[in-house]
């Protein structure tokens, strides 16, 4: 349904909107595309995120939310800096969310 009704946006209602509304427009299209593909993904991008963070925070029982804001705290204090014993599996953790967050957004630009 979003696909179809960006495909109406984009190949009707596009070319007729004042040139300032056009951009807006595109915005909107690029917006039901995200959501597009994250609604194919499902939710395992975000379990597997979760499971990742609570392996490098080692908290059982913390969720999506939570555990990214507490990511944020101990990088500020030093978490995964040179030589620290999480920094690999930071790294690999920071990876593999960007990647899956790119891939939803703009998965032309991991073509390049």
């Amino acid at each position: 349904m979003l696909e179809a009704a960006q495909s109406l946006l984009r190949e009707r209602l596009l070319g007729d909107l004042p040139p300032q509304r056009k951009h807006e427009a595109l915005m909107i299209c690029n917006a039901m595309n995200i959501a597009a593909r994250q609604l194919r993904s499902g939710e395992l991008p975000q379990r597997e995120e979760l499971q990742s963070l609570q392996a490098l925070l080692q908290q059982g029982q913390i969720d999506l939310l939570a555990g990214n804001r507490l990511l944020a705290l101990r990088l500020r204090e030093g978490f995964g800096d040179p030589g620290e014993s999480k920094r690999e599996q930071l790294i690999a953790h920071l990876r593999r969310s960007v990647g899956q967050a790119v891939a939803e957004s703009s998965p032309d630009y991991l073509k390049q």
